[in-house]
């Protein structure tokens, strides 16, 4: 029997194949051609795909490597000049007409996945081989020096908390000094460490207070931040109660804090109010048929630490650096206008309020100092736009409502400040120069002295609304005149009006209660 001419070519385009493969090791080929069918019509191919195992072709040299896709073109060229392939059929294939090779595409550049995943759906030769053309990345090294983090157990806690109360009170000596506080419970020696980090004009000092512990050949430390309280954190701060002087009908959302006894009376139609936290040096003396839990909502804690008032409350300092614009000296009396739109004026005054040359600035984007010096008196009233500061040897009289041209209660992020300091006193003015009726005070005040509101016997009735805070040596009576409504700016949290005076009381601000081991003896 003859063979089929089909599989004779087949068989020789197998050898081919084999042959080039053991000449040029190439990890697989694959080879598509067409070919007429019985009727003359070019039909599909069988496609031939031989997968063989590559020869280590790291063994192979350059010479080699390089006349590998030559010889391969060569022998892809002689197999195109072949006749062309008949149809596998029963019948005898008809005479081969002569048709033009093929023409084959350019051999693919070698790609670095040698796996064929796909048979093309076209006719081309593809070829892999060579090597890898990409690299495996190492693993990442383990990150260094990153602490071991773990809660601090309940009893751990506690035992600094305890510890902390007494550390906050000493913390303005351990500052100065730069001493360690230490201390012992079972098996462990705890060690603090305390640093101050100063804030700008606005802003509350800061104490890091680095607490280590030490047991078992293992080292723990856990960080806690202290803020120092300025004045303006407190809706309302006495030194000294006036004994003749009873709250009635006050309410003080905030916190308060005498350093003397308090006494409490129920008016006819009110009683007064603390929402805040109230801490009192002395006793609370409550009038007749005041409860406690309904005057102190926000709680009360007698016999407290008391907060001593500085000597010296200048918000200028030696190593300040200010602009002309940013400060103004005043060696006689003046009245104070400040305006909406950034704008202040001021005017000399004589006698009962008589008023001469008005002149006007501007407040300074980086904030205003207005200081009175020899006993000047400053009247103020208006809108303040800006971060002011007025302080005076003497007194500061409030002539009018002050109030901020953005509204912190409106814009809780307001940047608008006012801060009236006085080493001696800061009153309310008489009717003749506020007028009757309810008076509104949008300021931090501090008055070495006293707080006062002038004329306090006159029954034209009105409410002294306050949104900020009081500071002051002593205060006087405000009614039948006023009734009191003291609103603590939320802001003093962590804010206040520049330089203005801090106390040198700190308070927790911050601890996540997480220990970080630092270092192992084992």
């Amino acid at each position: 029997m003859r063979e089929d001419p089909v599989h004779h070519r087949h068989r020789l385009l197998a050898i081919a194949v084999i042959v080039s493969v053991l000449l040029h090791g190439t990890l697989g080929f694959v080879f598509r051609a067409d070919w007429p069918d019985v009727s003359g019509e070019t039909a599909t191919s069988h496609v031939l795909h031989l997968g063989l195992n590559q020869r280590a072709l790291a063994q192979q040299t350059d010479s080699s490597e390089e006349k590998a896709p030559e010889a391969l073109a060569t022998s892809t060229e002689e197999l195109s000049r072949e006749e062309p392939l008949a149809a596998p059929t029963g019948e005898a294939p008809p005479k081969p007409t002569r048709e033009p090779s093929p023409v084959l595409p350019p051999v693919p550049e070698p790609i670095p996945d040698t796996r064929l995943a796909t048979i093309p759906d076209h006719s081309e030769v593809i070829v892999s081989a060579g090597p890898a053309t990409f690299k495996v990345p190492a693993p990442p090294a383990p990150p260094k020096n990153i602490p071991i983090e773990r809660p601090l157990q309940e009893h751990e806690a506690q035992e600094i908390d305890r510890r902390m109360q007494e550390v906050a009170q000493k913390l303005p000596e351990l500052l100065k000094s730069g001493e360690q506080f230490e201390w012992h419970k079972g098996q462990t020696h705890y060690r603090i460490a305390a640093e101050l980090r100063a804030g700008e004009s606005t802003e509350l000092d800061k104490a890091l207070v680095t607490v280590s512990a030490a047991t078992d050949g293992e080292r723990r430390e856990t960080q806690l931040e202290f803020k120092r309280l300025a004045f303006s954190h407190f809706a309302q701060l006495i030194n000294r109660w006036d004994p003749d002087v009873a709250i009635s009908r006050d309410r003080v959302d905030g916190r308060f804090h005498s350093n003397s006894a308090v006494n409490m009376d129920a008016a006819r139609d009110a009683t007064p109010v603390f929402t805040g936290k109230v801490t009192v040096a002395g006793r609370v003396d409550l009038g007749r048929g005041l409860r406690k839990n309904d005057v102190f909502p926000g709680g009360l804690e007698i016999r407290a630490a008391p907060i001593h008032m500085p000597r010296d409350v200048s918000p200028i300092h030696s190593d300040m650096q200010l602009t002309p614009e940013q400060l103004r000296y005043f060696d006689a009396d003046v009245r104070l206008t400040f305006f909406e739109n950034g704008d202040y004026s001021w005017r000399h005054i004589d006698g009962a309020h008589e008023e001469r040359g008005e002149r006007r600035g501007r407040v300074p984007e980086e904030g205003l100092f207005l200081l009175g010096r020899d006993r000047a008196r400053l009247e103020v009233e208006g809108t303040v736009r800006g971060k002011v500061v007025i302080y005076s040897e003497g007194r500061i009289t409030i002539a009018g409502d002050l109030r901020y041209a953005r509204n912190p209660i409106d814009v809780p992020h307001s940047p608008d400040f006012l801060g009236l300091i006085s080493e001696g006193y800061v009153e309310v003015g008489p009717p003749d120069l506020v007028g009757p009726g309810d008076l509104v005070v949008q300021a931090a005040i501090y008055a070495g002295r006293r707080f006062s509101v002038r004329s306090f016997r006159n029954r034209n009735r009105g409410t002294l609304h306050v949104y900020g805070s009081i500071t002051a040596g002593s205060v006087s009576a405000t009614e039948p005149r006023y009734a009191t409504r003291l609103v603590f700016d939320k802001r003093f949290e962590n804010q206040r009006p520049p330089n203005f005076p801090l106390t040198d009381h700190y308070e927790l601000a911050r601890w996540d209660r997480q220990w970080r081991v630092v270092s192992e003896d084992r």
